[in-house]
């Protein structure tokens, strides 16, 4: 009898086999020969770990052994990879084994669309967590997770799902606690009518705690409601649930109360809410709730009454919500006001909250007036986020009073440097987010002896103080993390001290220099394309790209300690850098100057602009203490005024061991001359 396989059966077997050749090759695999384009190492846990992150994997050729104790497999890829696949030619092998240790299976970005029936079966005696994100899967059948009755997390986020699976159909996964189906194409609901459920009370059930079912279609069809009465029955442990970005209009509150009276945690956001109604919220254990986004134009005043809030989020709401009653006979610990357009003060709509709020975000709202001491009247303030404001310079005296804040998040603003006495009345300041604004030098007041985390990503950065080195790193401080990425660091003697800590502290468990780029690197670590979003050289040009722990140490040999205070109380590293003019009579245009790169081995340095960045000497015009960027810089300067000369005397200087003029200033007119009319000079 001739047997027709299909293009649908050929995929099932494939999964099969996929398990199965990686379980039947387990067993012969050694650390130092690791498979091919794989990553292996110990996990965080203690756990063996085999890692293929960046796609176009061929299973089971491209992983042919594995040891036989290894805990965590993870096949993957990403957007814009090749996908993962299975050989074709593979077929069913006559025995299956089984594995005693593989506790994660991760089968990501691939083009698989069907699972078949029990592909899982020989990991059922240890697998804890089965990631299938990331593929084409439509259909999923009880069989497909036969006998997984130690799983406690399935994610099957960014799949083709049209169908919400019930907990029958999961029935095996007697120890589920986390389930999540967001960015699927998931429209129907309606599987669970009442004979599913009374044959569904005879079995197993999972007692799932975290649903996920965001960003899928449920308010797009015509059908009413779009979360029927019974959804939550099937849920009766739930303690958080996102369905935001759902197109939803409503919520059965009162079965939610009814069926899942556990749930703590609700993210909306993103949906088709209208208004807030009164006892609409009647959930007796809701303590974070998030309404972002909706359009929502009434709130009725008692719809908060008599509830408690770990954390509530009214983010870009309508700022007309805000009204002194709103909050009355309420208790907020953590709230979210961000980007409402709030053109007013705050104070009569909060002074409720006062005995109980600890965090407090108005982050994108740059009409908010805020004066000295603003938030005083909230004496328990911890946590204060003031990002996406529009700001360029500091609010005077904000904090200048007792107060016990130990987060503030300054991120997505246009600080190109704060007032020195800012930080001053911070003395609990733990976590500091500067990231994504446009220092060039971060203040020594920012080192407060409690900070822990400081994250200046996204700045222009080229230089560290030794100083602010020095303070970070004393013997007894809590600090623990730097974050260093997307800033155009420049590889000479202005980071020698932050390079030298970096050596101690890479490998220290106690502080971490957050790049999170391991995988971006050529193994020369370099990043691709001379990409800065890592903690890498931008200049000079021979280490653009190169880690900052990976400079070679004899950059820094020659460095010596040199700084400055400038009138702002930032302390500036000296730039080992200078330059020369292109044509003697044209030193006063930018146009006409290149950088003399000495790779910081200087015979003698004389002077060089203290303030310089990645747009060549703009912000040295003028007085190099003189922060404020000048638009006429050839007015202010007039002839070779503030530049002055360097003596290099290696022959990495412009490839020549010559005396090298970088902007000579008047005094020095006669040398430049001389020095060109004798050809003595290489300009």
């Amino acid at each position: 009898m001739r047997i027709l396989v299909t293009k649908a059966t050929k995929v099932i077997m494939h999964v099969q086999v996929l398990i199965v050749l990686i379980l039947a090759n387990m067993g012969g695999f050694a650390w130092g020969s690791c498979p091919k384009r794989c990553l292996c190492d110990i996990d965080e846990f203690g756990r063996k770990r085999v890692s293929c992150l960046n796609g176009g994997m061929v299973v089971p050729d491209d992983i042919s052994m594995l040891d036989a104790d290894t805990k965590v497999i993870i096949i993957t890829g990403f957007d814009g990879s090749r996908p993962n696949l299975v050989n074709p030619s593979i077929r069913h092998p006559n025995q299956w084994p089984s594995s005693r240790y593989l506790e994660e299976f991760h089968f990501c970005y691939s083009e698989l669309d069907t699972l078949g029936d029990r592909p899982f079966f020989q990991l059922s005696e240890s697998l804890l967590l089965l990631n299938l994100s990331h593929n084409a899967i439509t259909t999923i059948s009880e069989g497909n997770f036969f006998n997984l009755t130690k799983v406690e997390g399935l994610y099957m986020d960014y799949n083709q799902l049209t169908s919400m699976p019930s907990m029958a159909t999961l029935r095996y996964m007697t120890s589920l606690k986390a389930l999540t189906l967001s960015f699927n194409h998931i429209r129907d609901i309606s599987h669970s009518d009442i004979d599913t459920r009374y044959i569904y009370r005879l079995r197993p059930r999972a007692e799932v705690e975290f649903l996920d079912i965001s960003s899928n279609p449920l308010g797009v069809v015509d059908h009413f409601p779009a979360l029927p009465d019974y959804f939550f029955y099937e849920f009766p442990a739930l303690r958080a649930m996102n369905a935001s970005n759902c197109s939803l209009t409503e919520l059965p509150w009162a079965d939610i109360q009814k069926y899942s009276p556990l749930l703590t945690t609700l993210d909306l956001s993103y949906n088709r809410f209208t208004s807030i109604k009164t006892g609409q919220l009647d959930l007796t254990r809701i303590r974070t709730i998030t309404f972002r986004g909706n359009p929502i134009q009434t709130v009725d005043p008692d719809s908060f009454n008599k509830m408690y809030f770990q954390k509530l989020d009214l983010s870009e709401l309508p700022k007309t919500i805000l009204t002194p009653e709103l909050f009355v006979d309420v208790r907020v610990e953590r709230l979210v006001l961000a980007d409402m357009k709030i053109d007013f003060p705050l104070d009569d709509i909060l002074i409720p909250l006062w005995p109980d709020i600890v965090g407090l975000d108005v982050s994108g709202n740059p009409d908010l007036p805020l004066r000295g001491r603003a938030f005083e009247f909230l004496p328990y303030l911890s946590e204060v986020s003031l990002a996406r404001m529009n700001w360029n310079t500091t609010k005077q005296n904000l904090f200048r009073y007792p107060n016990e804040i130990d987060y503030i998040d300054l991120s997505y603003n246009r600080f190109y440097y704060v007032q020195p006495g800012f930080f001053m009345p911070l003395t609990g300041l733990v976590t500091l987010d500067l990231s994504n604004n446009w220092f060039y030098s971060i203040p020594l007041t920012v080192a407060q002896p409690t900070l822990e985390t400081l994250d200046i990503n996204n700045n222009k950065l080229q230089v560290f103080s030794a100083q602010l080195v020095e303070l970070l790193s004393a013997p007894g401080s809590p600090f623990k993390a730097l974050y260093l990425n997307g800033n155009p660091w420049r590889c000479d003697c202005g980071i020698a001290e932050l390079y030298q800590w970096v050596q101690t502290i890479k490998n220290d468990n106690d502080v971490t220099l957050l790049d999170n780029c391991s995988q971006l690197y050529d193994p020369d670590h370099r990043l691709p394309n001379h990409n800065i979003n890592c903690a890498a050289c931008m200049t000079p040009r021979a280490l653009r790209g190169l880690l900052l722990h990976h400079v070679p140490a004899q950059t820094f040999e020659t460095c010596t300690e040199m700084e400055t205070t400038t009138s702002f109380g930032f302390v500036e590293q000296e730039i080992f850098q200078c330059y020369s003019c292109i044509d003697p009579w044209f030193c006063n245009d930018v146009n006409y100057m290149t950088v003399v790169n000495c790779d910081n081995r200087y015979g003698t340095v004389y002077s060089c602009l203290k303030i310089e960045d990645i747009y060549g000497i703009e912000r040295g015009c003028g007085n190099p203490d003189e922060w404020v960027k000048q638009e006429n810089c050839e007015e202010e300067l007039g002839p070779y005024k503030n530049y002055t000369t360097c003596t290099c005397t290696t022959t990495l200087c412009n490839g020549s061991p010559h005396f090298q003029v970088a902007l000579s200033s008047s005094v020095f007119m006669p040398v430049l001359l001389l020095c060109w009319l004798s050809l003595y000079c290489k300009f």
